[in-house]
């Protein structure tokens, strides 16, 4: 592997996943952002890894943080750090993080909002 060749971390840590094995698709992303610390994808898949398969959502929201940090209009990034301030039961950060990826653009979760009356 090329390690200038950077999307083949990203395409090995979805295969990885596809194979049911998220440890490794997590090792993968690590060393993606050992490589290139300002990626903020990488920190957004690492992220969405730590909260969905193994349900550690401090992990994750420090991975969205900087993801956020590096794409301040990653809407993506805030409605994922978001749900995982939701999952930890902290309405105030959820709605806060929602509501920006709604402004950003995120329209599935700007209809949320607008149904559930969340915040």
């Amino acid at each position: 592997l090329d390690p200038a060749f950077l999307p083949a971390y990203q395409v090995r840590a979805g295969l990885q996943l596809e194979l049911g094995r998220p440890r490794r698709a997590l090792e993968e992303l690590s060393r993606l952002i050992e490589i290139a610390p300002d990626l903020a994808l990488a920190y957004y898949k690492r992220g969405n890894i730590h909260a969905r398969d193994f349900k550690e959502y401090r992990r994750a929201i420090r991975d969205f943080d900087r993801a956020v940090e590096l794409g301040p209009t990653f809407a993506g990034a805030y409605y994922s750090r978001g749900t995982a301030h939701h999952r930890l039961n902290e309405p105030d950060r959820a709605c806060r993080d929602w509501l920006a990826a709604c402004l950003l653009g995120y329209v599935p979760v700007c209809e949320y909002l607008r149904i559930s009356r969340a915040c």
